[in-house]
């Protein structure tokens, strides 16, 4: 298996311009699935405590604390560290980030034995694209 990933961002501080991702290929023996993406907003929220406050949500109050989370992780003499940490446990891990865009559209083609299917969708509200996880281990060393 092999993936190709590009991104192209347009520069922000040209208003015509769109952002726009483009292509990622993942190649299998037979297949190949191509996703083409093209959006005039793009922006990634990210969970604290990776960003700072920022000043587009002036409203906005931080309601989590890693160092809460940090905590719970490295307590494994409680109870329920197995059930929640463990390695059946409920929280394996945790988001860090939504990638959300608007106005655009996304198509995924999929290729296999030289057929192509292709399936597109466009929106012009904001949509949750993608999620971005973090194992906990890792996320519970950061201090």
């Amino acid at each position: 298996m092999t993936l190709n990933a590009s991104t192209n961002i347009a520069d922000p501080s040209n208003d015509s311009s769109n952002y726009i991702v483009t292509i990622v290929t993942i190649v299998t023996i037979v297949t190949i699935v191509t996703i083409a993406a093209n959006y005039q907003h793009f922006t990634t929220f990210y969970a604290q405590p990776y960003s700072t406050k920022s000043p587009q949500l002036s409203d906005y109050s931080v309601w989590y604390s890693q160092c809460a989370l940090s905590k719970a992780f490295n307590d494994t003499t409680n109870q329920h560290w197995q059930a929640t940490f463990g390695s059946k446990g409920y929280m394996q891990n945790v988001t860090i980030a939504v990638v959300v865009v608007e106005n655009g559209q996304f198509c995924i083609t999929i290729s296999k034995d030289q057929q192509d299917t292709k399936d597109c969708s466009s929106s012009q509200a904001p949509s949750i694209i993608a999620v971005v996880i973090s194992a906990i281990e890792q996320f519970a060393q950061v201090n």
